[in-house]
């Protein structure tokens, strides 16, 4: 380190999580935009979970990172969750149609 430098450069860490949190929001809009152009349908689900993080991003810039980070983790894990026991039979459906076509 020179003489008169700040010191080693560290990104601060409430800007990542709140960058964290931005980026799932349009993921998860793209994945609806995707769905509506393909299907035609909305995923409300994922309309709910892209709403909430996108109004949860000032409150990542107010609390550190561990915290953002965990509501961040409970927003999405809660979606996997959620749509793991909802569609259930439909990709029950899926998986076997494709083995009895195999088969």
């Amino acid at each position: 380190m020179l003489p008169g430098s700040l010191g080693p450069w560290r990104p601060p860490a409430r800007r990542l999580t709140s960058a964290s949190r931005t980026c799932l929001s349009p993921y998860l809009l793209a994945h609806i935009a995707f769905r509506l152009r393909n299907v035609g349908s909305v995923n409300r689900q994922r309309l709910v979970t892209a709403v909430v993080l996108a109004a949860l991003i000032p409150l990542a810039v107010r609390v550190d990172a561990l915290p953002a980070l965990v509501i961040t983790a409970l927003a999405i894990g809660g979606l996997i969750a959620y749509e793991a026991i909802r569609f259930r039979e439909v990709r029950d459906r899926v998986r076997h149609a494709r083995e009895a076509v195999v088969s």
